[in-house]
């Protein structure tokens, strides 16, 4: 049992706690931004005119100009006239390079990249924890319902003859092999290890939580026999997945079938995710047999009678299917195409509520397929997908089923309600209003871009033996777009609310949690809420911007180590000590043309505080657009376009974002021996020791 957080409201009251113990953490490391990274993702540097006398920025009077050492002639000149410039880094994630910035004492710059990476990062970990814990036992005990409903249907039209028993039996096989695979071996927890001492309570609960791996138990529930004529075929089924190879003609599904298909799984984690990916599989690859069942007048009807106590009715299988369907919507485990859900809870319907569904014969439900109020529609019912082909042409489509979920667009609609660039006031920093207007049209771009795929998500890392020493914590800035902020937190709020619609989370906030389930629900609980939490303190903040109203020093120390904080959420997501960045680069088609996202810049920007101008550091996605793909057409994938920009020209920049990019800024010297180890040799693209 992982030791536990203490409550949300103690946040952000401990905030500066919270960043000082996360601030130890690191993670796999780049080179650094002072080397020029390979294939600088940068255009040509453009002529900059002669310095006006009167810039937006009297070098002389920013306070803290010193601690960057690296700064060039070009630099300098592109700060006293824009009063800010953009610099390539090979630093892979937006909370590194705020750590590394509290590593150093240099003032922070917190834009919206950070918080909507935090929201997306700890949305892949949800996933995983919900398909794993949560919406995996609920499709094992919906399928086991309909075995055994599909069973007592089965005795009861026993003398109806093998022509009408045929579609029933072909379907309590289907879902008894989708059973055995998700309770195959990997998908059961290991056997229980020596119980963990009792916790230290001067440990820092917050850097320990979520450490233990868990899984909660599949529900240990008996299994009955199946008939000869199920069991010959569940067993043939069996034996070709297991050996995932091959095109063989099988009985249950009644043509010839490409098993290879199979090995997309093993691109899941080994164990219960693998598990669950091969039952979908095989519940996608099942759907051509049962809709031909369905339509099939002898024994369609009676399929049709089990399909509707899988959606309506009294009885468990109803629940239970429900439930199950529910959270892997929740999971992005969806498939558009004939659900044949809704032409059983037709059927139910025509007949009236207090009327009895046909027990073999009557109607086809071809003609319950044609009425107007059952049209296909994209739950996951016992036909997930579309009538695919028998090979396997559509591999690429399903193995993006399969993959990393897609945030719900709508909530992605949310985070995407951004102000329009013009409307975005400048806050603390000093700078040309020209220069100014292409940071926010970038953060706009940056979130269209982010929101367009699904997430990358980052890989736990060990804990760094180190100790880090206690820089300076100079007053920082944030982007003042308060409503980037909000949403992030509306967003994280939103998921657990519908987390607590779909039984996973109590109503009730869990604080003692019991056994793995609970354990479970409560680390989706405290990772979701400490985004909301994350979003509000920078809503908070920026809204401060704009109205040009102080800080607190509680608000100056939080954003002083928000990289700390950010990592500290990351990890707990991850139930490991620390994080490592993912690859956030790709590129999309749009209307002919190619655009996507880079490594990192470093915003280098110019801020007014109480004691002065500083010069402050923030990350932000390198954006491209309207660009022509240079290469083969059949070549465009996001590997080919890491190649691109990692190549010598890279792709240019946007025309109203290129003159902000300059070249690579050495990087400032490091604060205290236990700093230097903290950041060790590879130190995340960022720093050069």
């Amino acid at each position: 049992m992982p030791t536990m957080r203490p409550a949300a409201s103690l946040v952000l009251p401990l905030a500066a706690l919270l960043v000082a113990g996360a601030a130890c953490r690191e993670s796999a490391r780049g080179t650094a931004d002072g080397a020029a990274p390979r294939g600088a993702e940068v255009a040509a540097v453009p002529d900059v005119p002669a310095v006006p006398p009167a810039g937006v920025v009297r070098l002389a009077a920013v306070a803290n100009l010193g601690r960057y050492p690296g700064l060039e002639a070009d630099h300098r000149a592109r700060l006293e006239r824009d009063g800010l410039f953009l610099a390539p880094t090979s630093a892979r994630a937006a909370f590194l390079l705020y750590e590394r910035n509290e590593r150093v004492g240099l003032p922070n710059y917190v834009t919206p990249e950070l918080a909507v990476d935090l929201l997306l990062a700890a949305w892949g970990a949800v996933v995983r924890e919900v398909e794993a814990n949560h919406a995996a036992p609920a499709l094992y005990r919906a399928l086991h319902a309909l075995v055994v409903r599909g069973l007592e249907l089965r005795r009861l039209t026993l003398g109806d003859g093998a022509d009408v028993l045929l579609g029933l039996d072909r379907t309590i096989a289907l879902l008894a092999v989708a059973a055995h695979l998700l309770g195959a071996e990997g998908a059961r927890p290991e056997p229980e290890a020596e119980p963990e001492p009792e916790a230290d309570p001067n440990d820092d609960v917050h850097a320990e939580a979520g450490r233990t791996e868990l899984l909660v138990p599949l529900p240990e529930i008996p299994w009955p026999a199946l008939p000869p004529t199920c069991d010959a075929m569940f067993q043939e089924a069996v034996s070709r997945i297991r050996v995932a190879a091959g095109v063989f003609p099988i009985a249950l599904l009644n043509r010839e079938v490409d098993f290879s298909r199979f090995r997309l799984a093993d691109a899941a984690a080994e164990g219960r995710p693998r598990a669950l990916h091969r039952a979908l599989l095989w519940l996608e690859l099942s759907a051509p047999a049962t809709a031909a069942d369905l339509a099939d007048p002898v024994s369609g009807p009676l399929l049709v009678r089990l399909l509707a106590d899988a959606v309506a009715g009294d009885e468990p299988a109803a629940d239970l299917w429900n439930r199950a369907t529910r959270l892997l919507a929740f999971v992005g485990r969806t498939r558009p195409g004939l659900d044949p859900l809704a032409a059983a809870g037709a059927l139910r319907a025509s007949v009236g509520e207090e009327g009895a569904l046909p027990r073999t014969g009557g109607a086809s439900v071809r003609a319950v397929l044609a009425l107007p109020d059952a049209p296909p529609r994209g739950m996951l019912g016992l036909v997930p997908g579309g009538l695919a082909a028998e090979r396997c042409p559509g591999c690429d489509d399903v193995a993006q089923w399969l993959g990393p979920a897609m945030l719900d667009p709508d909530l992605a609609r949310r985070l995407d309600a951004f102000p329009t660039p013009d409307e975005i006031p400048r806050g603390r920093a000093r700078v040309r209003p020209e220069a100014w207007a292409a940071l926010p049209r970038t953060w706009v771009a940056e979130r269209d871009l982010v929101l367009s795929g699904a997430p990358s998500l980052p890989a736990p890392a060990p804990f760094p033996d180190c100790v880090p020493a206690g820089a300076e914590t100079p007053h920082g800035a944030v982007a003042p777009v308060p409503v980037a902020f909000r949403s992030v937190s509306d967003v994280a709020e939103t998921l657990a609310a519908e987390l607590r619609s779909l039984g996973v989370l109590p109503e009730r906030e869990l604080e003692t949690p019991v056994g793995p389930a609970q354990t479970s629900a409560y680390l989706l609980q405290e990772v979701l809420r400490s985004v909301a939490v994350f979003g509000r303190a920078f809503a908070d903040l920026a809204a401060l911007e704009v109205a040009g109203e102080p800080w607190s020093d509680t608000q100056i120390v939080t954003v002083a180590g928000v990289g700390g904080w950010a990592e500290s959420i990351l990890a707990d997501a991850l139930h490991a000590e620390a994080a490592a960045p993912a690859d956030g680069r790709r590129a999309r088609r749009r209307a002919g043309r190619v655009e996507g996202l880079g490594g990192l810049d470093v915003l280098y920007v110019v801020i007014d505080t109480p004691d002065g101008p500083v010069l402050a550091r923030g990350a932000m996605r390198a954006v491209y657009g309207d660009l022509d793909w240079p290469f083969a057409a059949d070549t465009f994938g996001d590997e080919a376009w890491r190649t691109w920009i990692e190549a010598d020209p890279p792709p240019p920049r946007p025309a109203w974002l290129a003159p902000l990019v300059a070249a690579p800024v050495p990087p400032p010297p490091v604060v205290g021996e236990g700093n230097r180890r903290c950041l060790g040799p590879d130190s995340g693209g960022d720093l050069e020791l």
